[in-house]
């Protein structure tokens, strides 16, 4: 049906219909229909296709909600859009898996716009020869005739060269070699960007074209992709084509060292303050920056300072938007579901949280800090800035030399992305640790400092205590208040007790925008874990599986015992000692977010016993102590 939006001179009406019902048609697999819907960027030289997309999205901007009678176009609720999720154009595109099995006449139309783009470029095949050195002797600009060659693998090479006459058949699986050429690699990479960000050129201007003066699309942050995955021409493209830039990552929680007291767990505490290679560095200079999306897998022991060590990037790196990927909610049924533990192939399941009171305690204060806390960013960090030779160069997708230091730069001192084609050298402006040899205390910024060899983090501002880790009994903020009776209460028959360990994540944040001192609305809590009754994991299954397929959740998800109600959750127990403490009120609420107890301070020092099913406690100096039932009759001392 969208055969005649355009007169498209490089397809045909009647050759692009049967390409389209080849692909979308009862007879193609889901893998074909996949890989040539959206993901595979056939708007980005097809016509037909690009004018579909436009109108799909005036269909989106004009949609109008039913209950506010706004458009999403005007409606000031929705704060980002996104082109596409998770496309990936440049590494998969460069990839060449998206061409394998694209019908002959998409094909031929996007060597078509190659072979005019590098007519464009270079006029005719001498000049094309001149730039690259030696061309296949089938070649030719005026035949349209040059391979849109090299791509990883030379892939789709044998059908690119069918659509263009240079072998009679499509030679299936055939590996049709381009001579080598550094500059031939680097017009690859360049036009692929290039007709992929003149698309996003216009599908900008045509969201921007609906929204009101000052209102809604018209000015709010749009994201090309929200896939910037390790690939530095896709954070380029972010920062050229959008105006902000989106990252995500999962992370497994299992160790594969075996001489730790905490294996099969996890304990990234315990370990250089790296987060994952996929958002570390995801922050160009000037340009708003989201986590869109983010979440742990489990089954992992260590999971509650996730949050907390996530909190310390998105400071660090200045993000604007931390967005936890949740799947389902639980507050109806807390008390039915064990922990989503996952079985068998369904390891996607492990990243459902809404009935784990650990992770989302701490999940809920590292929200109250982000927007409360008033963390600072780096003073002067680190920039790396990269020019258009490096950038361009398929040799360099994932961040080339640059990469071993990039992590380690993020932790000690910050880092911003500065694309500059311009710049006479990509290199570092400012420090840049190459990760060899990590200092055992590492301090990023006023406020934050990580003790990985002794196991623990702290984050400190005029709004903030916190303390995550494996901790004393006792612990000094540099405010003076102290942390004391730290103890973690393990119930019977919970799995991976240590004796002796003591691995506890504290958070406290006033939520008024003032000091703690000064604050009248303050949240705390203090947590470790928890498990379902009866899980195991087996160990020496998921570490054979291992060494078949490297892939821990999915593997994890073969290996364990779910287990059942109820959830063995370890409490934790503490005393907080401040001056500004006494005369508040500390209300008590459990993870159904009942207030349980309810009191004045008399003094300086509060305690919370590690026998309470506390999810968070409220301290105000208000009358009204929080949202849950009151029970003045209790009084802590």
């Amino acid at each position: 049906e969208h055969a005649d939006l355009a007169d498209d001179p490089a397809i045909g009406r009647e050759e692009w219909r049967s390409s389209m019902e080849q692909i979308v048609g009862s007879k193609a697999s889901d893998h074909q229909r996949g890989s040539h819907g959206p993901q595979s960027g056939l708007m980005y030289w097809d016509l037909r296709s690009r004018e579909a997309y436009m109108r799909y999205i005036d269909g989106m901007m004009t949609h109008r909600n039913p209950y506010t009678g706004l458009t999403y176009a005007e409606d000031p609720s929705v704060a980002v859009i996104e082109l596409m999720n998770e496309q990936w154009w440049l590494p998969r595109s460069l990839g060449g898996a998206l061409f394998d099995d694209l019908p002959e006449p998409l094909m031929k139309s996007l060597l078509k716009k190659w072979n005019a783009w590098l007519a464009g470029e270079y006029t005719d095949t001498d000049g094309l020869e001149k730039a690259w050195g030696k061309l296949m002797s089938s070649e030719s600009l005026e035949k349209q005739t040059v391979l849109l060659q090299p791509l990883q693998g030379q892939k789709a090479s044998d059908k690119m060269s069918g659509v263009l006459g240079i072998a009679k058949d499509y030679a299936k699986g055939a590996a049709v070699g381009v001579p080598e050429s550094k500059q031939r690699k680097n017009d690859v990479v360049r036009f692929l960007t290039e007709i992929h960000l003149d698309f996003c050129e216009e599908a900008i201007a045509r969201i921007r074209s609906h929204g009101k003066p000052n209102r809604g699309a018209a000015v709010v942050p749009i994201v090309i992709d929200t896939g910037a995955s390790y690939s530095m021409p896709s954070q380029y493209e972010h920062a050229s084509g959008g105006s902000a830039l989106a990252c995500a990552t999962y992370v497994h929680q299992f160790d594969t060292d075996k001489s730790k007291d905490t294996y099969p767990w996890l304990a990234a505490l315990k370990n250089p303050p790296y987060f994952n290679s996929w958002v570390d560095q995801n922050k160009v200079e000037g340009l708003p920056s989201f986590f869109y999306e983010m979440m742990f897998f489990q089954p992992g022991k260590y999971r509650a300072d996730f949050a907390l060590r996530l909190l310390g990037l998105a400071s660090i790196q200045d993000f604007c938007v931390v967005d936890w990927h949740f799947y389902q909610p639980y507050f109806d049924k807390l008390e039915n579901e064990p922990l989503r533990i996952p079985t068998g192939g369904h390891y996607w399941n492990g990243v459902i949280y809404g009935n784990d009171e650990v992770a989302m305690a701490t999940m809920l204060l590292a929200s109250e800090i982000f927007r409360h806390g008033n963390l600072q960013t780096p003073k002067n960090p680190t920039v790396l800035e990269i020019n258009n030779e490096f950038l361009f160069n398929p040799d360099n997708l994932k961040w080339g030399r640059f990469k071993k230091a990039m992590s380690p730069t993020v932790f000690q001192h910050g880092l911003r992305l500065r694309f500059n084609p311009a710049a006479e050298e990509s290199r570092y402006i400012g420090p840049h640790p190459d990760g060899t040899n990590v200092p055992g205390i590492v301090h990023p910024t006023p406020e934050i400092s990580y003790f990985w060899k002794e196991g623990y983090m702290v984050i400190e501002s005029e709004r903030v205590r916190l303390v995550a880790g494996f901790l004393p009994e006792s612990f000094t903020f540099e405010g003076g208040e102290k942390l004391a009776g730290i103890s973690v209460n393990n119930p019977d028959d919970i799995p991976y007790v240590i004796p002796g360990e003591r691995y506890a994540c504290f958070a406290m944040c006033s939520r008024d925008e003032k000091p703690l001192e000064e604050s009248s609305d303050i949240i705390a809590m203090a947590v470790s874990t928890s498990w379902n009754t009866g899980f195991k994991f087996d160990v020496d299954k998921w570490d054979d599986l291992q060494k078949t397929r490297n892939h821990p959740p999915l593997n994890a998800s073969k290996s364990v015992k779910r287990g059942t109600l109820p959830i063995l959750v370890s409490r934790v127990g503490w005393t907080f000692d401040a001056p500004w403490l006494k005369g508040m009120t500390a209300t008590h609420y459990d993870f159904g977010l009942n207030a349980y107890e309810q009191g004045k301070i008399q003094s300086r020092q509060y305690s919370i016993e590690n026998t309470e099913q506390l999810f968070f406690v409220e301290f105000t100096s208000r009358g009204d102590a929080g949202q849950g039932k009151k029970n003045d009759a209790e009084t802590k001392p």
